[in-house]
């Protein structure tokens, strides 16, 4: 393993969101997007059937199941894979812009002492190489009068962006597109490790699920493990069950949106509930794989 690139080699890094003819923006929805299609029924469905006749007849549901396929299709595999390597081989070219990232840069240096006529050649130079690489953004071309003080240049800069960003800006479209809402990591992150601890301990009171999931910290206080039935504790239980049963229904929804590449979404659809035996028994097999790999990277790199 390089010194100056201490992460392990299953871990992201940021120059993973940029590749010569690819770009996307560091959003921690990508892996959320890539970790809800592995608790997804439908999903899971579809990598078990053979092709999308089969997976149709299994869903039962013709409309859902081709949306399903499709994704399936594109996204492929999401167990026995690193969200890593997944990233570079599918991620990246489904999520990002299909150009070279955009950056701000002198294209221009004018001066008086030199013959600005040949500038029109090197002008012509940028817009067939760099700005055509990067699929032609919209961008303002500014004069910066460099005798000018930077506080003065900065301020006229600020006016002229301004100005800018009133016009709609052209943002080229992705293959997959997250949908904008204002749904948190920590909820995202609570319905995933609901379902997980579900899947661990299936026959559990759905209460001791929650606080092992840790989806509460006002109820959170109580012993998940405890075979003691103390009353003046119901009222927490009761509320713990409340608050884990509405998550649970919301992260099935949102899985199933995301089988269908509609993620982060809780729009009604149709929804097989939760096999935490099945589900369980795939996590165990990924875990063990996992282990197993990140075992074999480290031992690698020593």
């Amino acid at each position: 393993m390089s010194k100056i690139d201490k992460k392990p080699p299953w871990k992201l890094r940021a120059g993973d969101f940029s590749k010569s003819k690819a770009h996307a923006p560091q959003d921690w929805r990508f892996q959320m997007f890539f970790e809800y299609l592995r608790i997804s029924p439908s999903y899971n469905l579809a990598s078990d059937c053979k092709n999308e006749a089969e997976f149709i007849k299994a869903l039962g549901d013709k409309e859902k199941a081709r949306k399903v396929w499709k994704t399936y299709r594109d996204i492929g595999n999401v167990y026995g894979i690193f969200y890593r390597d997944w990233w570079l081989k599918n991620g990246l070219s489904l999520f990002g812009t299909q150009t070279a990232k955009p950056i701000t840069k002198a294209v221009l240096r004018l001066s008086h002492a030199k013959d600005n006529k040949s500038n029109i050649q090197n002008l012509i130079q940028y817009l067939e190489t760099d700005y055509a690489k990067q699929g032609e953004p919209d961008s303002l071309l500014v004069s910066i009068p460099l005798s000018q003080k930077r506080v003065k240049i900065m301020k006229q800069l600020k006016l002229l962006l301004d100005e800018a960003y009133k016009e709609p800006i052209y943002e080229p479209k992705t293959i997959y597109q997250l949908t904008k809402n204002k749904m948190q990591y920590r909820r995202l992150l609570g319905g995933l490790r609901l379902t997980y601890f579900q899947c661990y301990k299936p026959k559990d009171a759905l209460w001791r699920v929650a606080l092992r999931a840790k989806i509460s910290h006002s109820h959170g206080k109580l012993d998940p493990d405890s075979k003691t039935k103390d009353r003046t504790l119901n009222s927490s239980k009761k509320v713990l069950t409340f608050m884990a049963s509405r998550l649970m229904t919301n992260t099935l929804l949102i899985a199933e949106n995301a089988a269908q590449g509609n993620f982060p979404s809780v729009d009604e659809t149709s929804v097989k509930s939760f096999d935490t035996v099945y589900l369980g028994q795939k996590i165990k097999k990924n875990n063990a794989w996992e282990n197993a790999m990140k075992a074999k990277l480290l031992s690698n790199s020593l």
